[in-house]
């Protein structure tokens, strides 16, 4: 259920294999990844709120005393084809904090990651994929953009869950037709299953689906119906409408909805422009400091409707801009986002950008601590030291440099 607003990947453009024969077929292989270095820094926060007490920051997506920090990653992906049905594909994240010292790293496993470990069986009418994978889910905002320190761009919105086990099994049912099954857990709860059924089928320059999906963990129940496609000559459409239950109380039930459009004007060198409206059904209208906090956040989403616009211009092979804004409607507050590429080689990226909020005190991009908060029926003031401090950093700026082998 991803939206091209929200869905953007960038794949290696170099790599190197090797190739052999075995008694009972070829055998190939690839390895591919990244390295990437990254600096980056928060204005607006202040370092006094890391003493607030009951609050765990790491709901909020962000530590007030990260002002500066630098990131190093390595992420190789290992690839083994056996002729052409199966594949084996495994996936390393091996990365360090510098500066950040709420990210401490204290044994092996706080430097690396096992992100994808599976096997790929492919026959002419089933996909089986088994072992540690990436499934979509929903759409693209499951990272939080505000956060200083996002594992990926905040333009490089993907539906995506990483790291879980999962089966999953995709049957051609017709020629323009396919039947996904998906049974999911993740790894600190693995008792907590996930499991996804998902229909569809595609219509000449129409593409539609039906998907059905229950959490275990959230004591959720989703089916959602979207669709896409391009009319002649003009703008790309999509939409997607879901409703969620709790099973532990039917009337907890949320409606999302989620339209948008875009357009590539090539008279204007190839202008991208994309809009996208998103009705959040699950979100609220106000206290979003303590659905941040409370546990009873169900997206990266807090509030309840939202206006999403993208514009990237590519200029040449080498410089693209591109620029997101995602605004809350109902506080006004939002969020721009503005990216400069650079593209000096074919496998050298290197990306400057800044994230901007904006937004009255209160808004969901302008949280701050209130005056007093309510416990077990009491209200308890908040001292001077904290009360009225930011907890959304104003201004985010980066510098990424990626090396694609």
């Amino acid at each position: 259920m991803t939206s091209r607003l929200l869905a953007s990947s960038l794949a290696a453009t170099l790599g190197w294999g090797f190739s052999a024969v075995a008694a009972e077929g070829p055998v190939t292989g690839e390895v591919r990844g990244y390295i990437e270095h990254r600096h980056q820094i928060a204005i607006g926060l202040d370092p006094a709120l890391a003493t607030l007490p009951l609050v765990d920051f790491d709901e909020l997506g962000m530590h007030p005393d990260e002002v500066f920090g630098v990131t190093n990653h390595i992420r190789p992906t290992a690839k083994l084809h056996f002729g052409d049905t199966a594949s084996l594909v495994t996936t390393v994240d091996a990365h360090s904090y510098h500066l950040l010292d709420a990210r401490k790293q204290e044994d092996i496993w706080d430097y690396l990651s096992l992100d994808r470990l599976y096997v790929s069986i492919s026959t002419d009418q089933v996909d089986l994929t088994l072992g540690k994978q990436v499934l979509n889910w929903g759409h693209g905002l499951l990272l939080n953009p505000s956060a200083p320190n996002n594992e990926r761009p905040p333009q490089d919105l993907r539906a995506e869950l990483e790291g879980l086990w999962a089966a999953r099994a995709l049957v051609a049912i017709q020629d323009d037709a396919n039947l996904t099954m998906a049974v999911a857990v993740r790894e600190p709860t693995p008792d907590d299953p996930l499991v996804v059924g998902r229909w569809d089928k595609t219509l000449e320059t129409t593409d539609m689906a039906v998907t059905i999906t229950w959490d275990k963990g959230a004591a959720d129940v989703t089916l959602g119906y979207e669709i896409k496609g391009d009319i002649e000559d003009g703008p790309g459409l999509w939409a997607e409408t879901t409703a969620s239950v709790l099973t532990g109380d039917a009337e907890a039930w949320s409606f999302e909805v989620e339209a948008g459009l875009d357009y590539t004007f090539d008279v204007l060198q190839g202008l991208y422009v994309a809009a996208e409206y998103i009705h959040h059904g699950a979100g609220t209208d106000g206290d979003y400091l303590q659905t941040a906090i409370g546990g009873g956040r169900r997206s990266v989403l807090l509030g309840k409707d939202y206006a999403l616009v993208m514009l990237r211009q590519t200029f040449d092979a080498i410089w693209q801009a591109q620029v997101l804004s995602i605004t809350n409607v109902r506080d006004p507050s939002g969020l721009v986002s503005a990216q400069l590429t650079w593209l000096p080689l074919g496998y050298l990226e290197v990306i400057f950008g800044a994230n901007v909020t904006w937004g009255s005190g209160g808004g969901e991009y302008a949280l701050e601590v209130p005056e007093s908060v309510s416990m077990n029926g009491a209200t308890i003031p908040v001292p001077d030291a904290w009360a009225g401090l930011p907890l959304t950093p104003t201004a985010t700026l980066y510098l990424w440099a990626r090396y694609y082998f």
